[in-house]
């Protein structure tokens, strides 16, 4: 009996690599972060993880009528969430001017403080002709004192503009992103002028201690067709390389710069596709997301370029291997897309809400083998869902935005998804591994197997074993090792049968294996 238990589980590895799941993806609800709120949107909340593994949740909450507060959540690898603090306050100078706050985008250091930019629209104005359309400036937060410290109006492309003879425009900066890459925070994001006839890239860092004013990487001259907007500019990691990627509507193609050595390269053409006719803009629909760990980088990109025609295109660059392209046709276009990966699997969330359907889909990948399913994904409650955001790296928990029609409001929600295991890749912002983790032997195994790992300097290790949910079933190993090699037992007396995964955790860095029990 215990052969052809050991010949199913070799089958259910084997798999578990090639198939998707065949039933419905479902959240089930933790907490609501904000359930009073009326001026939450879709697209202005940012999940993190941080070094030790606690998460963080940053979102816009409008106060009262007169300030938009930035707020922050927080939980460890637990379910217990709490609303920690405010780490921004902006109270209305003027009636007279529109003034919003938008989409923090965070990122954490090697020391594991947080950084976080985001965009609000209103003073300083640069043109006092424009005050009921202000310009977009982009604040900056962070607490490496204890205290949250902002910094007002650190990049703007104002100047920018100005030189490319639009002074009198008003841009906003979208998608705007940050991201820590050797020990420093880079930015991008692309402007957004819907009368203006240059639309721009616009990049930063604070290599040099402070933020650099906004420059062009990438300028797109657009002529009569003012529609024909750059989108989805998105900045991804791997190989020692950081990469620059967007899509450029007019000629339907994935174009891409690199940053190495202080500079970046020439802009080359990453994908390059079908030339469709031009569409009426209301018709062009194009969405990013990205995630990356150590050993692998991923752009996803939602595009419907003409009625009917709705395509995933997913861009996977391996250490040392050249991009590749996979790409997946669907029935409905898709308002969001969000990736994220778990060991050598990519889990693309798909978000599409009317008032008929509710379609939103979970897409699995494997670099190997190209699209391998895609699954509905719904709510415990069946809600309908206007967003969804993993945090780096990690499935669960994760944020999703749902609206009731008959409150007018939207809720900002915390969940989980069944069957899918929370356990994290190495994170590429941090420092190359001092430790390493082997598979277990034997495996699969009956009651007892071995871990071993080694360690190459004196580090504190935790080694931890996880079932399909995510939930910690025990703590092989928590303590200060010196360099060498260890084993450790593990006994799966009292655990049921299936599959479960261990993981090794050192000073930020951390790896993730998985093992068989038979019983």
């Amino acid at each position: 009996m215990k052969a052809i238990n050991y010949l199913v589980a070799v089958f259910i590895l084997i798999m578990s690599s090639f198939c998707g799941q065949s039933q419905n993806y479902i959240i089930d609800e933790v907490i609501t972060l904000d359930s009073s709120n009326s001026s939450l949107r879709y697209g202005r909340q940012s999940l993190v993880r941080d070094n030790s593994g606690a998460i963080h949740m940053f979102y816009i909450q409008h106060g009262n009528s007169a300030d938009y507060l930035i707020m922050r959540s927080t939980v460890d690898e637990g379910s217990n969430w709490s609303v920690s603090d405010t780490i921004s306050v902006h109270l209305l100078t003027s009636t007279a001017i529109r003034y919003l706050a938008l989409a923090p985008s965070a990122t954490v250091d090697e020391q594991n403080f947080l950084h976080i930019l985001y965009e609000y629209r209103g003073l300083p104005l640069y043109n006092t002709g424009w005050s009921d359309y202000p310009p977009s400036h982009i604040n900056y937060v962070t607490n490496k004192t204890g205290n949250w410290v902002t910094d007002v109006d650190v990049i703007n492309d104002y100047e920018i503009q100005l030189s490319q003879g639009n002074g009198a425009t008003v841009s906003y900066l979208n998608s705007s992103q940050i991201i820590n890459y050797n020990e420093h925070q880079h930015y991008l994001a692309y402007d957004y002028a819907w009368w203006a006839t240059k639309y721009n890239i616009v990049y930063s860092n604070n290599i040099a201690g402070n933020w650099l004013s906004g420059s062009a990487l990438h300028t797109f001259d657009l002529g009569e067709y003012d529609n024909i907007m750059i989108n989805a500019p998105s900045m991804v990691i791997n190989n020692d390389s950081l990469f620059s990627l967007w899509y450029q509507r007019a000629d339907c193609r994935v174009e891409m710069k690199s940053f190495s050595g202080g500079d970046w390269s020439s802009l080359n053409v990453l994908y390059n596709d079908v030339i469709f006719p031009a569409p009426a803009p209301s018709s062009y629909n194009v969405r990013v997301g990205s995630c990356f760990n150590n050993d692998e980088a991923r752009v996803a990109m939602f595009r419907t370029p003409e009625e009917n025609f709705n395509e995933l295109l997913l861009l996977n660059k391996s250490k040392n291997q050249s991009w590749r392209a996979d790409t997946m046709m669907f029935d409905y276009t898709y308002s969001m897309v969000n990736p994220s990966m778990i060991l050598d699997t990519t889990y693309i969330f798909l978000v599409y809400s009317n008032d008929d359907v509710n379609g939103s889909a979970l897409v699995k990948h494997t670099s190997s083998d190209g699209f391998i399913s895609s699954s509905p994904l719904i709510t415990s409650d069946s809600e309908k869902l206007y967003n969804l955001i993993p945090s780096d790296n990690s499935v669960n928990p994760i944020a999703y935005l749902v609206f009731d029609a008959a409150e007018n409001m939207y809720y900002l929600k915390i969940g989980r998804i069944n069957d899918i295991v929370s356990s994290i890749p190495p994170n590429s912002q941090n420092s190359s591994s001092n430790v390493e983790l082997y598979q277990n032997y034997p495996n699969p195994f009956f009651i007892n197997t071995k871990l071993s790992y080694s360690v190459s300097k004196h580090s504190n290790i935790k080694i931890e074993v996880f079932n399909l949910m995510g939930e910690i079933v025990e703590t092989l190993v928590n303590e200060h090792k010196n360099p060498g090699s260890y084993t450790v037992d593990f006994n799966a007396a009292n655990l049921p049968e299936g599959i479960y995964y261990y993981k090794i955790n050192s000073q930020g860095y951390s790896k993730t294996k998985s093992m068989v029990l038979l019983k």
